[in-house]
Parts: structure tokens; sequence; C-alpha cells
């Protein structure tokens, strides 16, 4: 046999030799990556702002703003997906369509209802404030700091809810909220608008992209885990890390069994953003 042909043989046979090396090398690190997600020191992550009642009418922002926003190797591809639309037409809303305020001193006490109704029952039925509706409309306008009396609002779309924006008379304006309902009183405030929407862009992330959210107690973890690959872990204000894995081939595995671990431990965000999205334009 000629000594090119010789050589030519033993170079792709050297090849295919390394080729398998390389393929047995990768598939044990890639069961070792398996191994270590399973035996992770889970904590359960952080949602205290998942559930919508009478404090909280977005749980969208929770899940996407990234510790330390202004650091711009911290912004994640989800930053941008919130739309925000400012107005400086008033308009005239019914006071029974605001589903939350964003303060009050109850909310720091650990006090939680549903939505507005139920916190003004609390007030006028429990705590026995007997107050009647021009009383407490007279005290939450006198806390507005503008002389037009005008309300300052936030209208999340993907919940479809109003939220108050307010640094006084929570009490009184939940128990003018109860009493009107209760009557079926047709109560109208000068309202300005500002509305929040998911971008249509959220598709197109939610197509190329598996989104996990975990307790950012495991972030050294999850950064020695994923050292040498490209998948994303960024740190967010809900006290949780965010990691994006692109959809494809080498992470198929991976993928899957991140999504039947239990989503107290590792939530997966594609579902949730889809049905928000797809809640917002169906309303």
């Amino acid at each position: 046999m000629e000594k090119s042909l010789m050589m030519m043989i033993f170079y792709k046979l050297y090849e295919s030799i390394a080729k398998l090396n390389k393929n047995i090398k990768k598939s044990l690190e890639t069961n070792q990556i398996y191994e270590k997600i399973i035996n992770l020191p889970f904590e359960k992550i952080n949602k205290c702002k998942l559930n919508l009642d009478c404090f909280n009418s977005d749980n969208v922002s929770f899940f996407i703003k990234p510790k330390n926003c202004y650091n711009r190797k911290q912004r994640t591809i989800l930053e941008d997906i919130i739309q925000i639309e400012e107005s400086n037409n008033i308009i005239e809303l019914d006071l029974k369509r605001i589903n939350s305020i964003s303060s009050s001193k109850s909310k720091s006490s650990g006090y939680k209802y549903k939505d507005i109704y139920e916190f003004g029952k609390n007030v006028f039925v429990e705590r026995n404030k007997k107050w009647s509706l021009e009383e407490c409309i007279k005290h939450t306008e006198n806390g507005l700091g503008n002389k037009e009396k005008i309300y300052e609002i936030r209208y999340y779309k993907w919940n479809n809810r109003h939220e108050w924006l307010n640094s006084d008379g929570s009490h009184h304006f939940a128990v003018a909220n109860y009493i009107i309902t209760n009557k079926n009183i047709n109560y109208k405030i000068k309202c300005q608008i500002t509305t929040y929407s998911i971008k249509e862009e959220l598709k197109t992330i939610i197509d190329n992209y598996c989104m996990f959210l975990i307790n950012d107690k495991l972030q050294y973890h999850l950064y020695e885990l994923f050292l040498n690959t490209d998948i994303n872990i960024i740190l967010l204000e809900s006290n949780n890390c965010l990691i994006l894995i692109k959809k494809n081939e080498t992470y198929k595995n991976l993928i899957q069994l991140m999504k039947i671990i239990d989503n107290k431990y590792i939530f997966y965000l594609n579902d949730y953003l889809n049905e928000k999205y797809d809640f917002q334009y169906k309303h």
C-alpha cells in the first residue's frame, strides 16, 4: 500500500477517534450538568408579587427588572418589552374600576385583600370606620396634591387593571369604593392615565429563548454550572435569577429537564408571559 494512502487512512482514523472522544467528553459533561441541576440546593423562587391584590396590579415587571438596571452589562432582552404610554388627557373614570392602590400603611402591616372593595369592607365593617361617602371623597381629594383633583392612574393592559398611584388616603378611598359598589353608584373621578402594555417583540423572544427563574441564593451554583456555555444568568430585583437559554439542539434536553422540575423552584417564564400577552390582546 502506498505511503500516502496509508497516511490518509491513518489521518481519517485519527479524526474519527478524536471526534468520538470529543462526543464522549461532551456527553459526560452534559450528564454532569444534568446531575448537578438535579442536586442543586433548591430554594423556592420569590414570587411575592405574582398574585394580584389591592396593593398590586403589576405582576410582570416584577419578574424582568434586573438589579443595577443602570449597569448596561446587566440589561436583559426582556427589559424593553414593556411599552409605557403617558397621556396628558384628563378623562373621567368610574371609581369602581380602580383595582389597587400603590401605597398604604396597611400594606406594610401585612394585610392582603384581593381588591379595593375587600379592603374597604375590612376598614368599614371590621375596623368600624363608619365614614360617609362624602367624608371619604373629601379626605382622598385633599391628599391628591393638585387643585384640579386629578388622580394619577396606571393601567396594566395585560391584567386589565387600574392602579391609583397614591401617597395618602388609601383607607378612605377603599371605603368609598365599598360604599359605591354596594349602592351601585356611578361615581366618576378625573384621571390622568399611564398605560403599560407588552410589546409584540415578546413573541420573537419566546420563539428563540427559554426563560427560567430560580432563587438568587443559587446564583454562584449557576455561574459554575454554566461557566463554559453561552447561557446567560441575570440577577433580578425580585431576588431571583433569570436564566436565558437559546432554543437549539445543544440545549434541547437541558430545557426539557428544567421544565419538569417543580415550578416552585424553577419557574418557566415563557408560558407565564405568553399568557399575559394573549390576555392583553383579547381585551
